[in-house]
């Protein structure tokens, strides 16, 4: 048992507090919609129904993680692209900064993105899907690997795959904006039970350059989702999203489960990283560069 501080739970509770009043005045939900419609927000309900269950679906997803301490870290990629039948094909990679004298380098952001899109690209080629789901919006791409992209958004095209990017969590203000003036206020505590079950929140005008940007409300969880689509393909999202409706539980926490599956499987755990370095490095280079002195500690 630890020891707790009391005046770092007094410090919580205020904090507690500070929020509580920020999602009160969040809280009008017939005034928010309202609001919406009037600057030409669109609400749709969605139909619950596998009409499309003849198409075939790839999911994409990748995960990364790392092993050591600065300077010596080694970081491990996996990217992954699978369909509901266990097809699949997966791309990785190993990166050591410290060995290019670049200790401070984190990879992160623009390997695991060019190596999702490799496994995209694999996949349109060997399973000729009809739609293909990316764990994630698809600026990220644009940003950290726009040539691949390119290939991405080119071969969606010329195969008429539709492509749908899942963002769990709505980091934007493109509706908060539209809203208020206030600082700091963010599109996931608007959206915070602001749709029905089942409902979607379509806008006209373009929240995100390039790209054509819905939210919707998958579960009965009152968090909704954001969900990209290509501005060339954005006359098939309302059939996408219902596409998606149907493939996620009525009490799961908003995503297609497929995405869930696909999450668990390309996921490189500790153990998974711990397992690979035993079996490919010798102890003796394992000891010196990458064990954490602290994995030694007795308490």
């Amino acid at each position: 048992m630890f020891d707790l501080s009391p005046e770092l739970q007094n410090k919580l509770r205020e904090l507690n507090s500070l929020l509580k009043n920020r999602r009160e005045n969040l809280k009008n939900r017939v005034a928010i919609r309202e609001m919406l419609k009037k600057r030409g927000a669109k609400f749709i309900s969605l139909k619950n129904y596998a009409s499309n269950e003849n198409l075939l679906i790839t999911g994409i997803d990748g995960s990364v993680n790392y092993y050591g301490v600065y300077p010596y870290r080694i970081f491990f990629f996996q990217a992954y692209a699978a369909t509901p039948k266990g097809d699949k094909i997966i791309v990785s990679d190993v990166k050591a900064p410290f060995l290019e004298d670049k200790p401070d380098d984190d990879p992160k952001d623009r390997v695991l993105p060019a190596l999702e899109l490799e496994a995209s690209l694999k996949a349109i080629d060997r399973f000729k899907p009809d739609v293909m789901l990316f764990d994630g919006g698809f600026i990220r791409y644009r940003r950290h690997a726009p040539e691949r992209w390119e290939q991405v958004e080119k071969a969606l095209l010329e195969k008429d795959v539709l492509g749908i990017g899942i963002i769990e969590e709505a980091q934007s203000q493109a509706i908060a904006k539209i809203l208020t003036d206030r600082i700091g206020i963010y599109d996931r505590e608007i959206l915070f039970g602001l749709l029905n079950p089942g409902e979607a929140l379509f806008f006209d005008e373009t929240l995100k350059e390039g790209f054509f940007t819905v939210f919707a409300r998958l579960s009965r969880h009152p968090q909704a989702i954001a969900v990209d689509f290509l501005e060339s393909q954005k006359e098939r999202a309302k059939m996408a999203l219902e596409l998606l409706y149907a493939l996620t539980p009525e009490g799961s926490r908003g995503i297609p489960f497929f995405l869930d599956v696909i999450d668990s499987k390309t996921k490189l755990s500790k153990e998974t990283v711990e397992i690979l370095l035993a079996s490919c490095f010798d102890r003796e280079i394992l000891e010196l560069y990458l064990r954490p002195l602290r994995e030694e500690r007795l308490l």
